[in-house]
């Protein structure tokens, strides 16, 4: 191989490199964003369970209501 042909395969696998750094961290930034929105999302939900909870517990204490004499 010629010192041409071995500086061109250097180049480019510096330029490969290179791309996929930047690759990483976008897939860096994707990750993170998507972790903070997944805390978010099951915060969420935690306070629509514990919501759904009182609302159930609401129903089951409250009075049955009897059906008119006349049925």
């Amino acid at each position: 191989m010629k010192v041409e042909e071995l500086q061109d395969q250097i180049i480019d696998l510096q330029a490969r490199i290179a791309h996929q750094e930047d690759t990483l961290r976008e897939l860096d930034t994707v990750a993170t964003a998507q972790a903070k929105r997944i805390e978010r999302l099951e915060a969420r939900v935690s306070r629509f369970a514990e919501r759904l909870d009182s609302a159930l517990t609401a129903a089951d204490d409250a009075p049955v209501e009897e059906p008119p004499p006349h049925y």
